[in-house]
């Protein structure tokens, strides 16, 4: 149970590389604008997306939960960040209702994961030195990341990509530390 993390992580991780394999990058473009390209690559990045949300689930409720006895808050932001990813995975990110659709999801998901970090960080006691500055350091970027998606900073938006892999890496990150070094 407790390397589900760690499969889930990888399998999206090579679906994102895939995708970008197949079409290329276009760094002003996010993950989901790349899949929303063409039917066929969204039909099959939201299936990982599907299978990595049901791995993430059963790995939080399942092991990391119990394990560091996380409360009903932390329980309810896992849910709903889960819903949110599910929700971004199956609507693409196209035009009009869709794109607001799919912004719903993919943003709440992300403030759901900093929402995650910061109720782990206040309710873990037992994390060392390393792991508590790895959050902290990982919790201020997605900060960071926040503030420049909604001043609509120049550079973020030239540099959607580079956000927002960093932004998903640093909570796949802090999830594997919290998992294989606490």
């Amino acid at each position: 149970m407790k390397h589900l993390r760690l499969i889930s992580i990888l399998f999206v991780w090579t679906g994102i590389y895939w995708l970008i394999k197949s079409h290329g990058l276009d760094k002003t473009k996010t993950v989901s604008k790349h899949a929303a390209l063409n039917a066929k690559y969204h039909g099959i990045f939201a299936a990982i997306e599907i299978i990595t949300t049901i791995l993430f689930v059963i790995f939080m409720f399942g092991w990391f939960i119990p394990e560091h006895s996380l409360s009903f808050k932390f329980s309810t932001a896992t849910i709903g960040a889960s819903f949110g990813l599910v929700l971004a995975a199956i609507v693409p990110d196209r035009p009009g209702l869709q794109s607001k659709i799919h912004g719903a999801g993919a943003y709440g998901m992300a403030l759901l994961f900093l929402i995650m970090q910061i109720i782990f960080l206040l309710e873990v006691d037992s994390i060392n030195l390393t792991v508590k500055t790895l959050f902290i350091t990982s919790t201020i970027f997605m900060i960071i990341g926040w503030a420049a998606a909604l001043f609509k900073v120049d550079f973020y938006k030239s540099h959607n990509f580079a956000f927002q892999v960093a932004y998903l890496a640093s909570f796949d990150i802090c999830t594997l530390a919290a998992t294989y070094l606490i």
